[in-house]
């Protein structure tokens, strides 16, 4: 099923969906794409794994892809999926790379409580030692 960028799919317009998510827009980041790869391709394949908040895809003076993109999604369980499903995905000659990136203020709650160290209980010894 092969679809073409809504309209309404604009700079402005994302950057507007991106900046009203609670926690911010998350990337994931494409290297290694074929020059024959276009736009349109790139959404149809990434549209899947959850709404796409905006697609950085630069071009050269042919409008050939230069071989990286910057998709932005709303999740951070979205970009993770992507980027699962898509690291070594051979696609038009090419095997792509997917990674992510976060900014160290955009971290779940999950993994802030996973870093606050954890109070541990401890017993104390009685100092009595004629027994109990």
């Amino acid at each position: 099923m092969n679809q073409a960028i809504p309209d309404s799919f604009t700079l402005e317009s994302s950057f507007r969906a991106a900046t009203a998510t609670p926690h911010g827009p998350h990337a994931l980041y494409l290297t290694n794409i074929s020059p024959a790869v276009t736009k349109n391709h790139l959404y149809n394949m990434l549209n899947r794994y959850g709404t796409i908040l905006s697609i950085l895809y630069p071009r050269d003076a042919h409008a050939n892809g230069l071989g990286m993109a910057k998709i932005e999604y709303g999740r951070t369980d979205q970009v993770m999926h992507a980027a699962g499903q898509l690291n070594g995905v051979w696609l038009l000659g090419c095997r792509m790379n997917a990674s992510t990136s976060f900014n160290p203020s955009q971290k779940s709650e999950e993994a802030k409580m996973r870093a606050k160290p954890q109070p541990t209980k401890q017993t104390r010894k009685s100092n009595n030692t004629n027994g109990p």
